[in-house]
């Protein structure tokens, strides 16, 4: 990396914990980036993150619980050919709208358990680094 980031000048973060925090290994990581290049920042987060950033995270956890309850709601209601009901034909498929109604209901009944409630960072689905790569 050192000797490839002058030149494709692009942007670095450079993720040492205990390099980063020691102001004398900070200088020594920051003269491979030649400052006419690079602009150098240095940030570092640690604590408890701020009300706004947790109630945002919640919102979006609840939005992420109420798109897998609507999309399980939408997959029973479907009728599929391999059922019992498809063979019987007596039943009538639902309409979009009496889906779109059920999917509502199950909606609005989602709220966060009290653990989900506690978390400050959500887990997301996908990974940062494949385990793929990790291997």
């Amino acid at each position: 990396m050192k000797s490839v980031a002058p030149v494709l000048r692009r942007n670095y973060i450079v993720m040492e914990v205990q390099g980063n925090l020691l102001a004398e290994e900070r200088s020594k990581a920051l003269a491979n980036f030649d400052s006419a290049d690079f602009k150098r920042i240095a940030l570092v987060v640690m604590g408890e993150p701020p009300a706004e950033f947790k109630a945002k995270m919640q919102e979006q956890m609840l939005e992420d619980k109420k798109k897998k309850v609507a999309a399980e709601v939408r997959r029973s209601k479907r009728p599929s050919k391999w059922s019992e009901d498809a063979n019987n034909q007596d039943k009538k498929a639902p309409t979009e709208e009496e889906i779109a109604e059920e999917v509502k209901k199950a909606e609005d009944a989602v709220e966060l358990t009290e653990q989900e409630k506690e978390l400050w960072f959500r887990k997301l689905d996908n990974e940062d680094i494949p385990r793929k790569e990790l291997s």
